[in-house]
C-alpha cells in the first residue's frame, strides 16, 4: 500500500512537470508566432518602401522631362518669333530696293542700276542664307518619352522592376503565412529539447531576404514557356566538339563552337573565348544573354544559358544544322533559284521587323551572322555589338564592318535602325552574289570614300531587277526616305507567296 502511495507521488510529480513543459511550449510558441509577424510587417514595410522609392525616381525623372520638354518648345517659340521678325525687316527693304530700281530704271540711269542691282544680290543672298540657317537649326521636333532613347530605356528598366516587385510582394505574403504554420508544428515537435533563443534564431534564418536596391534579373516570360533551360549552367556540363568559326566585334574575338550540353545529351552552340578572356569579354557576353533572352521569334538565335562558374564564360545558344548563311551561299549559291533567295532576305526582314519594333540597334546585320536551321530557315545571331534604344552613339568607333556600315555612321557616329537596313541591303547583295565580298576590288578605304559620294554597287549577276530596287532603296542616301523593316517584309512576303505573278523577280 505505501509502495503505491510513493508512486502516486511520482505520478503526480512527473505530471506537473509535464504540464509546466506544455505551458513553456505553448508560451514559446506564441513568441515564435509574434516574432514572425514582426519578420512580416518589417519585410512588408522595405517592399513598400522600395516600391514608394521607384514610384518617386520615376515621378522625378517624368517632371524633369516636362521642364525639358517646355524649355525645348519655348525655345523654339522664341526663335522662330525672331526670324519671323527677321524676315519681316528683309522683306521691307527688299520692297524699298524694288522702289529704287524701278525709279531708276523708269529715269533710265543705268550706272548706278547696275550697282543698286549688285547690292541686292549680295542682300538677297545673304538673306537665302540666313533663312536656310534658321530653318535647319531651329525646326520643331516633337518632344516625347519614345525619342528620348535614355529616358526610354530608363522607363523599361524600371516598369520591369516593378513588375517583378509586384510579384515578389504577392509571393512573400503566401510565404510568410506558410512560415507560420510550419513553425507551429516545428515547433511542436522540437519544444523538448530546442531552447527559445534557438528557436528565435530558427525564425530569423527563415525571414524573406532583403529586397535588393538593384534591378531583378528575370528570365522572359517566352523563354519559360519553351522550357529553356535555367539561365544559370555548370561549366563542366558543356562539352566543346567543333570550332565553328572565330567572330570579331566591338566588344573583342570570341569562337564559335557545337557542342553537347550533359547530361541531356543535348546539341547546342558556344560562344567562348578559349584563350585569355578578358574581364571586358566576359561581360560582353553576359550582356548578350541578357539581350537574347527577352527574344522570342523565329528568325532570331534562341538563348539556353550562360555558364560563368569559372572561366572561360560560356554563352550557350540553340544548335543550328544548316551552317552559317555565307558558307552556304558561297557552296550552294548558285543551285538555288531567286525565289528561294528571296525567302533567305524574308525570313531576316522578319527578324529585324520584331528587332526593330523592340527597338533594338543590331549593328552587324550580315551573311556571317546569319545561321541555317531546319528547310532553310534564317535566323538572327551575333548579338555582340547591338545596343537597346532610337539611337547609339558609342565613344569611338572601333571594329567597324565597313563595307556593311551606312555612310552616316562616319559623318555623325551614330547609330539607328535605318543603319540597319543599310546593312541589310549589303547583306541581300551577299545573298544573290552567292556569297561574294561587298565592293568587289575596294579596299576599306576606297568604299568609304565613294560610298560618301554616292557610288553604289551593281547587281549582281542574275539577280531579277526588282530585288535590286529593293537593295537600292536600302542604300538611300537620307535615312529618313529608306525603305523599313516592315515595308520590306511586305515587299518579299508577296514575292515568297506568288512568285509567278510578282513583278520584283522579272
Amino acid at each position: 500500500m505505501e509502495e503505491i502511495q510513493v508512486d502516486a507521488v511520482e505520478w503526480l510529480s512527473t505530471l506537473r512537470l509535464l504540464e509546466d513543459e506544455v505551458c513553456a511550449t505553448e508560451h514559446q510558441i506564441e513568441e515564435n508566432m509574434e516574432s514572425n509577424n514582426i519578420y512580416k510587417k518589417a519585410y512588408m514595410l522595405s517592399v513598400e518602401a522600395f516600391r514608394t522609392d521607384i514610384i518617386t525616381r520615376l515621378d522625378e525623372l517624368v517632371d524633369k522631362a516636362i521642364i525639358a520638354g517646355k524649355d525645348k518648345y519655348t525655345e523654339n517659340d522664341d526663335t522662330l518669333n525672331k526670324l519671323l521678325n527677321k524676315c519681316k525687316d528683309n522683306k521691307d527693304t527688299i520692297l524699298k530696293k524694288k522702289h529704287i530700281i524701278k525709279d531708276l530704271s523708269q529715269k533710265k540711269q543705268h550706272p548706278e542700276l547696275n550697282i543698286i542691282s549688285k547690292t541686292l544680290k549680295n542682300e538677297l543672298q545673304g538673306i537665302t542664307a540666313l533663312i536656310r540657317q534658321y530653318s535647319f537649326e531651329n525646326r520643331i521636333v516633337k518632344f516625347s518619352f519614345e525619342n528620348n532613347s535614355e529616358l526610354h530605356a530608363f522607363l523599361l528598366k524600371e516598369t520591369q522592376d516593378i513588375g517583378t516587385l509586384q510579384e515578389i510582394c504577392e509571393e512573400s505574403d503566401e510565404v510568410v503565412d506558410d512560415e507560420v504554420v510550419d513553425d507551429e508544428g516545428a515547433d511542436d515537435e522540437a519544444a523538448d529539447d530546442t531552447p527559445h533563443s534557438s528557436k528565435v534564431a530558427l525564425m530569423k534564418s527563415k525571414a524573406p531576404r532583403p529586397l535588393p536596391r538593384k534591378s531583378v534579373l528575370k528570365q522572359s516570360r517566352t523563354i519559360l514557356s519553351n522550357q529553356m533551360e535555367a539561365c544559370g549552367l555548370n561549366n563542366d556540363d558543356i562539352l566543346l566538339e567543333t570550332r565553328i568559326c572565330k567572330i570579331h566585334n566591338s566588344e573583342g574575338c570570341f569562337e564559335l563552337y557545337r557542342g553537347v550540353l550533359r547530361p541531356s545529351g543535348r546539341y547546342v552552340t558556344i560562344k567562348t573565348c578559349l584563350d585569355t578572356m578578358s574581364k571586358e569579354q566576359e561581360n560582353s557576353l553576359v550582356r548578350e544573354g541578357q539581350l537574347i533572352m527577352q527574344f522570342d521569334h523565329p528568325n532570331i538565335v534562341k538563348f539556353i544559358g550562360i555558364a560563368e562558374q569559372r572561366k572561360p564564360c560560356m554563352l550557350i545558344m540553340e544548335n543550328f544544322s544548316g551552317g552559317i548563311l555565307l558558307t552556304h551561299l558561297q557552296t550552294d549559291g548558285e543551285n538555288m533559284t531567286p525565289v528561294q533567295k528571296a525567302k533567305m532576305c524574308l525570313d531576316v526582314a522578319n527578324g529585324m521587323m520584331y528587332l526593330s519594333e523592340r527597338k533594338c540597334i543590331h549593328r552587324d546585320i550580315a551573311a556571317r551572322n546569319c545561321l541555317l536551321y531546319d528547310k532553310n530557315i534564317v535566323k538572327i545571331s551575333e548579338f555582340g555589338s547591338s545596343k537597346v534604344g532610337d539611337e547609339y552613339k558609342p565613344e569611338e568607333l572601333v571594329f567597324i564592318p565597313v563595307k556593311w556600315t551606312a555612310p552616316e555612321v562616319f559623318d555623325n557616329e551614330k547609330y539607328t535602325t535605318m543603319c540597319d537596313v543599310w546593312s541589310y541591303g549589303v547583306m541581300m547583295w551577299e545573298i544573290f552574289s552567292n556569297g561574294l565580298t561587298p565592293y568587289p576590288g575596294m579596299t576599306l578605304a576606297e568604299c568609304q570614300v565613294k560610298v560618301i559620294k554616292g557610288f553604289r554597287m551593281p547587281t549582281p549577276q542574275n539577280t531579277p531587277q526588282g530585288i535590286h530596287k529593293l537593295m537600292q532603296r536600302c542604300w538611300d542616301a537620307n535615312p529618313l526616305t529608306r525603305i523599313s523593316f516592315k515595308e520590306m517584309y511586305t515587299c518579299l512576303e508577296t514575292v515568297v507567296g506568288s512568285p509567278s505573278q510578282n513583278e520584283l523577280l522579272n
